[in-house]
């Protein structure tokens, strides 16, 4: 199998910055409204970057975790949405964080 593996790392801790560094790193399309929406709609049509699988690994998380707010749980659960997605096709779709101690 060949699956298309990304690394991504964070670009800003704002509300918006996560959806924006992701989007900047994975070359979403001129479309993707840099927000979480929009996020989720761009993990869950890579229409435009066709894979038998997906990988992303995201590094350099620890901040953005640590900012105690919701953002960092959104960004869990829009990733587990997109393979959740992904999944029902039968395409496999990895999501790995690294986030420092």
């Amino acid at each position: 199998m060949r699956a298309r593996r990304t690394r991504a790392r964070r670009a800003r801790c704002d509300r918006h910055g996560p959806a924006r560094g992701l989007g900047e790193q994975l070359h979403f399309p001129e479309w993707f409204g840099q927000n979480w929406d929009a996020l989720a709609d761009c993990l869950t049509d890579f229409s435009w970057r066709e894979a038998e699988g997906y990988v992303l690994v995201l590094e350099q998380l620890g901040d953005f975790r640590a900012a105690g707010d919701d953002d960092f749980d959104t960004l869990i659960e829009i990733l587990s949405d997109a393979s959740a997605s992904w999944g029902v096709m039968g395409i496999p779709f990895w999501a790995f964080l690294v986030i420092e101690a």
